[in-house]
């Protein structure tokens, strides 16, 4: 294979060549050239061609070959496009001085589209898709300690000659502080995020420190750390607003709560531990249910069941229920229980492993007359069901038969037609869930209900029709 650059058929040096189905990238050598060994009737699918980190920048090249080597080889020689470079330098808007160390980026198609700007605030970035009838991509700089801004630059700055772009960023505000627990000791590697105009997410260094800069004025701010596990504890979240930022906030600091992460198993009394795909979560005891305030169920077949952070404090009951392996039918559940007292000498994460021993019946009544039904989980086991009567607020007569209903959960809107009179059964593991609802052009509304472990429950749902 043979790169050269079209306008002067030179080669084209350090390319990185991806041509499918050979497993690995190659290089082209000072000759623009490369071989690459594949048996006869092999077929080729799709080359893709980029630049590597040398001098020779080009627009990105890819197309599709869908052909078989024959038994005398094949020579390819691909011609690619040096694109248009765009200088430019990065000045402070209110001194002129040089900014070093801004993130330029172009969000359009080029060879190199990401640069640093140097010590006197220049930069270059080359291979730039951009021809006679085509707009130049805009261009975001980034800097820690200046506000962010985006500029759209003209054809005539990338044409041959032109004089560098300038780009003025504003100084922006700035936020530091530290995050420290109950005892004042810092709390390293925790995860920091602010709010304000947009959402910035950063880490405390070995001292609990943070800093954040290029804030805009205008702002209003919020620092938010979040509930989280770290290396060896875990800590319970905290937030601080800051109103509008018009002036820097210095030494703030952060207190969060030690707490503990509890990593729970279920197992059968042989010492069979069950696996994520054999049993939904369940409906632990209202302790737990109460005084948690973080959980992460694993899906996947990890026999972790269930993972946890809680406060430090009295003793917290758990009862776990799921299905036994390869059993079905209402009686086919086994429950377990347990407790632990999560105490500040406790290592975190902290693991409970839960027999299942006692056997839990789950029966759920037939459905309502008419009623429309809905998986919320789909293919997990739905053995648990919630009935909602749904109810026009205003003039208090069913639904059923009025139209649409869009039922919204984890963000997936589904159209369900709700017939006479009115009833609506979802599916689902026992669990505490919410949900969204529409009725026609009316106002989209919240609704929480708990499928309780026996596997049923029922409520009446009132829903305004009207914007």
């Amino acid at each position: 294979m043979r790169v050269r650059f079209a306008d002067t058929n030179t080669p084209v040096r350090g390319a990185a060549v991806a041509l499918a189905p050979a497993p690995e990238n190659l290089r082209t050598d000072e000759r623009g050239e490369l071989e690459l060994r594949l048996p006869i009737g092999a077929r080729l699918e799709v080359l893709k061609v980029r630049p590597g980190e040398g001098p020779d920048v080009f627009v990105p090249h890819e197309h599709n070959i869908d052909e078989p080597i024959p038994a005398a080889g094949s020579l390819f020689e691909v011609q690619v496009d040096r694109g248009r470079s765009l200088r430019g330098v990065v000045l402070e808007q209110a001194t002129g001085r040089s900014i070093e160390g801004a993130r330029v980026t172009c969000s359009g198609l080029g060879g190199r589209t990401e640069t640093t700007t140097l010590a006197d605030g220049t930069f270059e970035l080359a291979g730039l898709h951009a021809g006679r009838w085509t707009t130049p991509e805009p261009v975001a700089v980034l800097h820690p300690l200046f506000i962010p801004t985006a500029v759209h630059p003209a054809s005539s700055d990338l044409a041959p000659g032109a004089p560098p772009l300038r780009i003025l960023l504003r100084s922006g505000l700035r936020v530091t502080g530290r995050i420290v627990d109950g005892e004042r000791a810092p709390v390293a590697g925790a995860i920091l995020v602010l709010s304000a105009g947009d959402h910035r997410q950063l880490l405390s260094d070995e001292q609990g420190r943070f800093e954040i800069g290029g804030l805009d004025p205008t702002d209003q701010g919020t620092l938010t750390v979040p509930i989280q596990a770290l290396a060896e504890r875990a800590i319970l979240g905290t937030k601080r607003e800051l109103g509008a930022l018009v002036a820097d906030r210095l030494d703030l600091e952060l207190e969060v709560r030690a707490a503990l992460q509890l990593q729970i198993f279920a197992e059968l009394p042989d010492g069979t531990q069950l696996r994520r795909s054999q049993f939904d979560l369940d409906c632990p005891a209202g302790a737990l249910e109460e005084r948690s305030v973080w959980s992460q169920v694993r899906y996947s077949n990890d026999p972790l069941f269930e993972e946890r952070i809680v406060p430090l404090g009295p003793a917290i009951e758990l009862e776990v229920f799921a299905r036994a392996p390869g059993a079905d039918g209402p009686e086919s559940f086994l429950r377990g229980k347990a407790s632990v007292r999560p105490e500040p000498g406790l290592a975190s994460p902290h693991a409970i492993h839960v027999v299942l021993t006692e056997p839990h019946r789950v029966e759920i009544p037939p459905a309502p007359p008419n009623a429309e039904e809905h998986e919320l989980v789909h293919g997990g086991l739905l053995y648990g069901a919630f009935d909602a009567q749904l109810i026009d607020a205003d003039s208090g007569t069913p639904l059923g038969g009025r139209g649409l209903v869009t039922l919204s959960y984890l963000g997936e809107p589904v159209p369900v037609h709700v017939r006479e009179p009115g009833w609506l059964r979802l599916r689902a593991a026992p669990g505490k869930y919410n949900v969204m609802l529409q009725h026609g052009k009316g106002p989209l509304e919240a609704f929480r209900f708990t499928i309780p472990p026996s596997g049923h429950a029922q409520a009446e749902w009132r829903l305004r029709t009207k914007p």
